[in-house]
């Protein structure tokens, strides 16, 4: 796929334009740790993968009012939105995501874009490679679309996201681990984590 291929899939599917600057500064981030590992890695998968992980999140926003989103849409978007949420309706945005981009021959690319989902943290094994590890923490450090700390981050999408006790639970196992990879990843560019602005 080739990035204008990307923004073609961004504009079909109406991304919500704060969802769009969000995955573009993500897209930065990783594009930043990624010139600096020292590891050879897929960086323009990397890139396209970070643009795309959030192209169905309207599929599972827990409270769903699109009259609040921050910028206006037109129509066509909120019917757009409705056919998504109702075509994967019980499905993660993330699993959603991985169904359209295999329909479209983008294996690779799904499986790096589904490597994101949160809990997969958790997992015994939960990245295969660096791609799907600096993907996971360059959006952990993204919130709407301003580089922050990992804490702040962490904390804000727990408030949002984490609403069921089982949630929160998730989101608590989960921290500890997140810092574990922070630190991995920073340690492999040779930065801290706070050079990532």
């Amino acid at each position: 796929m080739t990035r204008d291929q990307v923004y073609k899939l961004i504009e079909e599917f109406h991304v919500p334009k704060h969802i769009r600057r969000h995955c573009e500064q993500v897209a930065k981030v990783c594009e930043f740790l990624g010139r600096k590992l020292p590891h050879k890695i897929n960086l323009e998968s990397l890139i396209q993968a970070a643009l795309l992980h959030d192209l169905l999140r309207v599929c599972d926003v827990t409270i769903w009012n699109p009259e609040g989103f921050p910028d206006q849409h037109h129509e066509d978007s909120h019917d757009k939105w409705h056919e998504l949420r109702c075509t994967h309706e019980g499905k993660d945005h993330e699993d959603a995501a991985h169904e359209v981009l295999v329909e479209r021959g983008e294996h690779c690319l799904a499986e790096l874009v589904k490597s994101h989902r949160f809990e997969n943290i958790l997992n015994k094994h939960p990245f295969k490679n660096w791609e799907e590890k600096i993907l996971y923490y360059a959006d952990k450090r993204v919130d709407h679309d301003k580089i922050v700390p990992l804490q702040e981050r962490l904390e804000r999408g727990k408030k949002r996201n984490a609403v069921t006790p089982e949630q929160i639970a998730i989101s608590d196992k989960a921290f500890a681990k997140i810092y574990e990879l922070e630190r991995e990843i920073c340690t492999a560019c040779g930065i801290k984590p706070e050079d990532i602005r």
